[in-house]
């Protein structure tokens, strides 16, 4: 298991948002880039970027055929004195709600949406999130990658 210092992230970086959806990209790489090909493309709407899958992927109990798309969403969203946290406050809801929804616009073949942010959410702002996406898509699986995932 590795540590991450999310302060660390902070220091080396003019953009420390785009630094951390290239940490997310690279975790992702390594993890799924033998189902198929990420595509990141530059300022697309409501992800930082997507797998289509060549091949059948079986994630968190669920088997994603070849064909669907798996799309990220990187927030880089720290509490200034609990990094092991990240609040999911109504905004920030709202903002992950509309990329969702410009996501499935763009991404019709999309089975699931994974939202990296640093630290772990709340479980009842979690839960009405995703009762919110589920209400506009909720063909969609949605997991949440944080501290805790990417150090395992």
């Amino acid at each position: 298991m590795i540590e991450i210092n999310w302060n660390q992230l902070k220091q080396n970086s003019n953009s420390k948002e785009i630094t951390f959806e290239k940490f997310c990209h690279q975790v992702a790489v390594a993890k799924f880039g033998d189902y198929g090909k990420i595509t990141y493309p530059y300022n697309m709407a409501g992800s930082e970027f997507y797998l289509t899958l060549v091949k059948p992927l079986d994630y968190e109990g669920v088997t994603y055929p070849a064909g669907a798309e798996i799309c990220w969403q990187a927030k880089f969203w720290v509490n200034q004195n609990d990094l092991e946290n990240t609040s999911l406050t109504k905004p920030r809801r709202k903002e992950l709600l509309e990329g969702f929804k410009d996501t499935c616009d763009a991404h019709p073949n999309m089975a699931l949406w994974i939202i990296c942010t640093p630290g772990m959410v709340k479980d009842k702002a979690y839960h009405e999130l995703k009762t919110n996406l589920a209400a506009f898509n909720s063909r969609v699986e949605i997991t949440h990658w944080h501290k805790s995932v990417f150090e395992s």
